[in-house]
């Protein structure tokens, strides 16, 4: 179950509140996940923290930078070139993201 903060903030007639919500390592990579079944085409596809490029026959470079542009958007965050040459599987990923998120 994700954790909500309330942000409250008045501005006149209106009142804005900006939910947050703090996810799980398992939401992750649930999250992750489907972006790998998305971008590979496969809804059956499982991964785990250890997958790597060389168990996903279709995980080449291209396929590599597609990932990380669709994690990117999907959780507001963007990797530097140091990032996406650093990781060596889906748990190095994960990782990064909770690390860019937290913030």
């Amino acid at each position: 179950m994700a954790n909500i903060f309330l942000n409250e903030s008045s501005d006149k007639d209106c009142i804005f509140v900006t939910l947050t919500f703090k996810m799980d390592n398992n939401q992750f990579q649930r999250e992750i996940q489907e972006i790998f079944r998305d971008v590979f085409e496969n809804s059956t596809l499982e991964i785990t923290a250890i997958t790597a490029p060389a168990d996903i026959h279709e995980w080449d470079s291209l396929t590599h930078v597609l990932l990380l542009s669709k994690i990117e958007k999907k959780f507001g965050i963007k990797f530097s070139l140091d990032d996406m040459l650093s990781f060596e599987n889906v748990g190095d990923i994960t990782k990064a993201v909770q690390k860019k998120t937290a913030k």
